[in-house]
């Protein structure tokens, strides 16, 4: 036998001369068949496993912006339910929700109060009140975020249910969540600031039931559960600080002319007392009748002798009728000002 690479091809070719014309039809597709079966096994397991991008279903337009931010990214991915529900793959859904939330995407997604008043078919009041919670939640983030120096916000309120008894009503509170732009830092007037905004648009909410943090977890609102007796605001700083530099100079300035300039040292250290009294006034003028009592006695007799004794009511002529009034007039409230 010829192992010659000649002699193999002239075998080959006697084989297949040999071979029926079905016999040939199955050598050549049963190859073809195992090789897209190889090719088709390797493909499903390198196939990414989808799943949803958004629990809920999206409006049209909101599906198309968000499909135009994929097809930027370059991502794969899948429509279904008609072009309302979106496919990626299950390993990048957290990463592209945070992509396509800072783009602000999907818009319509989320709560607001322009939509509030709509009448939603089967929503009860309950879920009335949530919608309104979480639009409020999305009105404040769209609001913290325009302060310097917040990147992005997070808010979540606690909003108790209203209860006949006062002694069982709870008190709300609010969870601020911020993320600082590089760099940025919040002082302590912005932190009171950004607990003073959430506790004026909420009703019945205290600024020391406001906890912020950063997203390092770092507590930024301990500074408002503690006593501000002590501290000075700014403007009260301000002003202690321009009265300790102005009397700084004057005294400065009477050293130099005795001593020569540059030959003394002055330092001011101001303690200025800004407690305030309030004090309520009520000024009654002399004409005012502060009280009043009158009496009246009426004495009458057969007897032109008779009467009470020790009085005049024996003199002919004399009425024995007396009215007294008597009038007193309380002096004006003395005025005290404490500065």
């Amino acid at each position: 036998m010829n192992f010659s690479i000649q002699g193999i091809i002239v075998s080959l070719q006697g084989m297949w001369q040999k071979l029926t014309q079905r016999q040939k039809i199955i050598t050549l597709t049963t190859p073809l068949l195992v090789l897209v079966l190889l090719l088709s096994l390797v493909w499903w397991a390198g196939r990414p496993d989808f799943t949803p991008l958004f629990q809920s279903q999206l409006q049209t337009s909101e599906a198309g912006a968000v499909v135009n931010k994929l097809k930027e990214l370059k991502v794969q991915y899948q429509l279904t339910d008609g072009g309302t529900t979106i496919l990626v793959p299950k390993a990048k859904v957290a990463e592209l929700r945070i992509q396509l939330a800072s783009a602000g995407l999907p818009n319509g997604s989320k709560f607001s109060f322009s939509n509030l008043n709509e009448i939603r078919f089967g929503e009860t009041d309950a879920d009335r009140k949530i919608r309104y919670t979480l639009g409020l939640q999305d009105e404040l983030e769209t609001t913290l975020k325009t302060l310097s120096p917040i990147e992005a916000a997070r808010v979540h309120l606690a909003l108790p249910e209203q209860s006949l008894f006062i002694e069982k009503e709870k008190e709300p509170t609010a969870a601020v969540t911020v993320k600082l732009q590089p760099g940025g830092k919040l002082s302590e007037e912005q932190i009171r600031g950004i607990a003073n905004l959430l506790a004026s648009s909420i009703e019945g909410l205290k600024p020391e039931k406001v906890t912020i943090v950063d997203t390092t977890g770092q507590l930024l609102s301990e500074s408002l559960n503690q006593k501000d007796s002590g501290k000075l605001s700014v403007s009260q700083l301000q002003l202690q600080q321009t009265i300790e530099q102005n009397l700084q100079k004057a005294a400065q300035s009477m050293l130099d002319k005795i001593f020569g300039p540059g030959k003394s040292v002055v330092r001011v250290a101001g303690n200025l007392d800004f407690d305030q009294v309030e004090i309520k006034r009520e000024t009654y003028g002399d004409s005012v009748l502060r009280s009043k009592q009158s009496k009246e006695e009426v004495s009458t007799s057969n007897s032109g002798t008779s009467g009470i004794p020790g009085t005049n009511s024996n003199v002919p002529g004399y009425q024995s009728v007396t009215v007294s009034d008597f009038l007193f007039s309380a002096p004006p409230p003395v005025t005290v000002t404490l500065w």
